[in-house]
């Protein structure tokens, strides 16, 4: 049995949630560290010229905002709606530089797998795989291979970076692998850096949910502003 602290939790992801997790469990006397395979915020930034639709004193926690302000920071305008690049900027980038953090958030860290040290999956009663710490696999960008140990994990990476296919049951739909450099999974900045791809061409859209919402208020609008564009 590997050495690992019964106090340890590993978080996987650096987003509003991971930073959140990690100073929670720092103020209930745990030990954290928390792995991203990119940088602070990246999911964010990635969508970054995305207003987001809840204001900033929804989208600060508890344990986040109780540490930044006993660093001297104050939340910005509490009804104010920031973007993608604001939360991160005067957010997350303040949250991951605390010193109550250092050496904790290790950027640029992939886990490439996890599992129960020593047990496949199914083996063991409950019991007797709490007893058997997480075991993780990580890879840095070069490309080498590590391992880590800890008592709880947390994974809060979110869906972003694994969007969902087209097809139902959560399959691709016919010829969906082939043609998926046709395809945008995210959101792209229609009306920005992306403007070229829509503007005077037919797009189709699939989807009902708030990133869907958001493309089509912005491809209407490029519809308005560029001859040919529908969608």
């Amino acid at each position: 049995m590997p050495a690992f602290s019964p106090t340890s939790v590993a978080i996987v992801g650096a987003g509003p949630l991971g930073l959140e997790a990690a100073l929670a469990a720092l103020d209930h006397g745990l030990d954290p560290v928390v792995y991203e395979q990119g940088e602070v915020g990246a999911h964010p930034l990635a969508w970054g010229h995305v207003r987001l639709f809840t204001p900033w004193r929804m989208d600060v926690g508890k344990h986040s905002r109780a540490h930044l302000e006993a660093a001297g920071w104050t939340l910005p305008g509490p009804e104010d709606f920031p973007t993608g690049n604001e939360l991160v900027e005067r957010c997350l980038e303040p949250l991951a530089a605390l010193p109550e953090l250092k050496g904790r958030i290790h950027t640029f860290t992939q886990v490439v797998a996890a599992g129960r040290h020593g047990l496949r999956r199914g083996e063991g009663e409950p019991g007797e795989r709490r007893a058997h710490p997480f075991r993780l696999l990580l890879r840095d960008p070069g490309g080498r291979e590590s391992l880590a140990h800890a008592a709880a994990l947390v994974d809060l990476t979110g869906i972003y970076a694994r969007p969902d296919w087209a097809g139902t049951g959560g399959i691709p739909a016919r010829d969906e692998d082939t043609l998926r450099p046709e395809f945008a999974y995210h959101l792209e900045d229609v009306l920005g850096a992306d403007r070229e791809r829509y503007a005077g061409k037919r797009t189709v859209l699939v989807g009902e949910g708030t990133f869907a919402a958001t493309t089509l208020a912005a491809l209407a609008r490029l519809a308005d502003e560029a001859p040919g564009t529908s969608v």
